[in-house]
């Protein structure tokens, strides 16, 4: 059976809600201490950055890296795409994430992409990429089929995901991917035990699987075990850990919430921002 569906809650502009539901005090701002900024910064700008920049109170400068259009970050790793197309990642590569060898994790390394990148997505350990053409490579840890293929083992270099084509955005997941296509509609791989892949099943799948009943999608998002997307009437319908497990448990819509723009998922957590603004969030403890 599945859970019932969760009910947004109005988010109040930077607190929590107080006892009888309005806003209470602002919080004291406390200022981070430099150790936390330096360790924030550990997949940012790599260990080396940590000792050098461990007593400044700003962020460091990201080195060798020209202005960037889009930014993501995973576990332990970090990559912006650029104008021009190309991917750069820094940080962790013990799996691979980086999708090239690095000579320091605080090196910023080109990703060898055969064409421009138009999205570049992080998961927990692995990343992958929308070409211009529409095709997607992935590259990292791939114990789940995350890469999309049967391998097992992580690849330091891209590969590519067959069966999708068109793909306009990439959400990933720990163990998952998802990419959203350029008629709407989506399609994920990789583990799928909570029923992330929204095919109805709990079957892992090394090869992308279209989301039942998924349509006009505008946005997608995942997080460690959910995927949410964005419909162009502004609902919101989201699947995983969250929603129901197992054969049956598919994408359901989120009960409550119109107007939706854009959606980000976390651990069990959920915020959708609407036309107007507002925010909305929910998580498992309330579905």
């Amino acid at each position: 059976m599945k859970p019932p569906a969760p009910s947004p809650a109005p988010v109040f502009a930077g607190t929590h809600p107080g006892p009888f539901g309005a806003p209470p005090p602002p919080p004291r701002r406390r200022r981070p201490t430099a150790l936390l900024v330096g360790l924030s910064l550990v997949g940012l700008a790599g260990a080396a950055a940590l000792v050098r920049h461990r007593t400044r109170r700003a962020p460091p400068a990201v080195v060798a890296v020209a202005p960037a259009v889009d930014l993501g970050a995973g576990d332990g790793h970090t990559c912006a795409r650029f104008a021009e197309g190309t991917v750069r990642c820094w940080g962790a590569n013990n799996r691979g994430q980086l999708g090239a060898r690095a000579p320091s994790p605080g090196v910023p390394v080109r990703v060898p992409l055969p064409q421009g990148a138009l999205h570049v997505a992080l998961g927990e350990e692995h990343t992958c990429a929308a070409l211009a053409d529409g095709a997607v490579r992935c590259w990292g840890r791939a114990t789940s089929g995350q890469l999309g293929r049967a391998a097992d083992i992580e690849s330091f270099a891209p590969v590519a995901v067959d069966g999708v084509a068109g793909a306009a955005e990439l959400a990933l997941g720990i163990f998952h991917s998802c990419a959203r296509l350029a008629d709407g509609t989506a399609r994920c791989w990789g583990t799928n035990v909570h029923g992330q892949l929204g095919d109805g099943t709990a079957d892992p799948r090394d090869t992308p699987v279209p989301a039942i009943d998924q349509a006009e999608l505008t946005q997608l998002a995942a997080g460690e075990s959910d995927t949410c997307a964005v419909r162009g009437d502004g609902t919101v319908h989201c699947w995983g850990a969250s929603y129901g497990t197992g054969p049956g448990a598919g994408p359901q819509e989120v009960s409550g919430l119109t107007e939706a723009v854009q959606v980000s998922v976390g651990h069990g957590d959920t915020c959708a921002r609407r036309r107007d603004g507002t925010l909305r969030c929910w998580s498992a403890a309330r579905c």
